[in-house]
């Protein structure tokens, strides 16, 4: 876009002054800090508080030709967070648009508007005692629910995709459709049952960049009759034996949940800035002790789980350490601890009781903290205060830190082989690079493995994380593991598609956005097809 075009829709903007009040070119920079640490220019933010207000942006952008980059809420951390994928464009924020509504609480569905973060719909399901709970990731309070699995996100115990029954989309042409059963007038599976009759279009709108998502219908998990939250603890060596466990368990049906693996960086930097400055810099030290750790659930009734844990126990054998624990196990460890002084026993409790709520549907910040330990406790109190981040605060933005964090993202087939591959070729490259990387290894599904690989760097590590990166991608792709999804400045690795499925794209974003003013660049390989 050049800057007349801009000039233009400015110009045009400012005859409406109560539109005109809702963008902000002085939000500009703060909108373009990143804790990937991307360089990018916006031109201004337009924050709607209604669908009227979007449409009429979107029109103007098609009567300028000034690219627009719709955002949920913006908290894509580690993948670029707000950033656009090219330049000069004008961010839609829609955070403001966070209606929920159409809550069935016989069937467990509710529709969301993309600005609904899972700690408000989390707190709307409490204040309703709802026997339905919502599966949250380890983002925080304040991430959306659409715009994550817009992205394909993986929360503790399912794949967020999987869970969205119908959406309601406006194109880059301005027409409004609805997927699924939501194209028919009032019908009665129109929440519950997703495929609809005929073609299914709801792929098209996962990371994609032929539309806005105004809305979705997205089912919520029954809450268990009972639950036991299994910690599984094993070393490096034992890697291999103990992944193809896990998918064995998970494919009989004893795990029908997503297991998390940690390796002992990952552990870190997750555990230690949770715990007092003496404590975090102890349990920082284990990192050299090689010990992984693994989080896993299982439910039904309490006879059921006896059976499966035993199941657990007896396919693990003498390959891993597994410690069982629920509410109750947790609050008579408390009074043990408290009652005999075991002070840093109590401790350790008391600080993860976020993180352990996280497998059961409760938001929590906890998490985010990783971004900015590095072993030094002195250091991580440094960041925190220049962010004005406060102890117990649940309300913040890890994006205007000088420290960086970006992940890595494959997938790949859920066999002990592939976890061994994936991690020897992660520590080559931090070894090499002396960038400190963590890695947790999920089995998302029965047959497939995801890596979620942190880079965590210093303000001059910069170039040098941004193209390992990308380096690791292409060695990932060299031995046939993919990403599941990318940040906005790699999406040239697109280009690896055949001719026929750019032809394809092409022939769709011509249909359903015309004039290529949503979202250029993401997730479409390189735009030169396109002229």
């Amino acid at each position: 876009m050049n800057k007349s075009n801009f000039d233009e829709f400015i110009t045009e903007l400012a005859s409406d002054p109560a539109l005109f009040s809702k963008f902000h070119e002085e939000l500009a920079t703060s909108y373009a800090l990143n804790i990937s640490q991307y360089k990018n220019v916006i031109f201004g933010v337009f924050i709607p508080n209604s669908r009227e207000d979007i449409l009429s942006i979107l029109r103007l952008a098609n009567k300028h030709t000034v690219p627009l980059y719709p955002i949920s809420r913006g908290y894509n951390w580690a993948f670029g967070s707000r950033l656009p994928v090219k330049e000069k464009s004008v961010v839609v924020d829609l955070k403001l648009l966070k209606s929920i509504s159409e809550y069935d609480a016989e069937m467990g569905t509710v529709r969301i508007e993309p600005g609904v973060s899972q700690g408000q719909l989390s707190q709307f399901l409490n204040d309703r005692q709802s026997r339905y709970f919502l599966d949250v990731t380890g983002s925080g309070f304040h991430t959306s629910i659409i715009g994550n699995a817009l992205e394909r996100g993986i929360a503790y115990n399912s794949l967020r995709a999987d869970y969205i029954l119908d959406l309601e989309v406006l194109l880059g042409n301005g027409e409004i459709i609805r997927t699924g059963f939501g194209a028919f007038p009032d019908p009665t599976p129109r929440n519950i049952y997703r495929y609809g009759l005929g073609p299914s279009f709801d792929q098209l709108f996962f990371q994609s960049n032929f539309g806005i998502v105004l809305s979705a219908t997205y089912q919520l998990h029954p809450v268990p009759e009972n639950k036991l939250a299994l910690q599984i603890k094993f070393n490096t060596a034992q890697l291999s034996s103990v992944i193809d466990a896990f998918r064995d368990l998970k494919q009989q049906g004893v795990l029908d949940c997503i297991v998390h693996a940690a390796d002992p960086v990952r552990s870190a930097t997750t555990l230690s800035p949770l715990l007092s400055k003496e404590s975090g810099e102890v349990f920082w030290r284990r990192i050299k002790d090689d010990q992984w750790s693994a989080i896993a659930s299982i439910y039904g009734s309490k006879g059921i789980i006896r059976e499966k844990l035993k199941a657990v126990k007896k396919r693990l054998g003498s390959n891993a350490k597994t410690i069982s624990f629920n509410e109750q196990k947790i609050f008579l460890a408390k009074r043990f601890f408290s009652f005999f002084g075991m002070k840093k026993n109590l401790e350790f409790l008391n600080a993860t009781s976020g993180l352990r709520a996280l497998v059961h549907g409760k938001a929590s910040n906890d998490a985010l903290f990783a971004a900015f330990y590095r072993g030094d406790a002195e250091e991580y109190a440094t960041s925190l205060a220049g962010l004005g981040i406060k102890a117990g605060q649940t309300d913040f933005n890890i994006d205007g830190s000088p420290l960086g964090l970006l992940f890595c993202v494959p997938i790949t087939s859920f066999t002990g082989p592939e976890a061994v591959k994936i991690y020897s070729i992660v520590k080559d490259f931090s070894e090499r690079t002396n960038i400190l990387m963590g890695i947790t290894l999920n089995g998302i599904t029965e047959k497939v493995l995801e890596a979620v690989i942190s880079l965590h760097f210093d303000p001059a590590q910069k170039d040098s994380a941004q193209l390992c990166l990308a380096e690791m991608y292409k060695v990932f792709a060299a031995e046939g593991i993919y990403p599941y999804r990318l940040n906005p400045f790699i999406m040239n690795f697109l280009d690896a598609q055949g001719e026929a499925e750019r032809s394809l794209y092409k022939s769709l974003k011509r249909l359903f956005d015309p004039n290529h003013v949503l979202s250029p660049g993401r997730y479409e390989a390189t735009t030169s097809f396109l002229e």
